[in-house]
């Protein structure tokens, strides 16, 4: 199955190596997903407050949503929109992906 078929995953980013544009998430659970060439980067969920204002995201546990190797977080958080934030290092084919629906 193609990414491109689910309709509940957001393409936070796409081959890239910096960070990416807000996307709309509509709010709940999720499961991020990383991957690509790190190499020496952080990438970091941030979120867009209602005053336009870049909060650093927190995984369910409160712990900041980030990254400085490929894998998987859970994560809830409310309907808004959300970025991968990458600084530092010099990353390659970074494809991160926010899955919806996780229980």
């Amino acid at each position: 199955m193609a990414i491109e078929q689910l309709n509940n995953v957001v393409t936070l980013l796409s081959n890239a190596s910096a960070t990416g544009s807000y996307f709309v998430w509509l709010g709940g659970k999720g499961t991020l997903t990383v991957e690509g060439t790190i190499n020496g980067a952080t990438l970091a969920v941030q979120f867009l407050s209602l005053n336009g204002t870049d909060i650093p995201a927190r995984d369910v546990w409160g712990s900041l949503l980030s990254f400085t190797a490929a894998g998987q977080q859970h994560f809830e958080l409310p309907p808004g929109q959300i970025k991968m934030k990458v600084t530092g290092g010099t990353p390659s084919a970074l494809f991160v992906y926010a899955c919806g629906g996780v229980q």
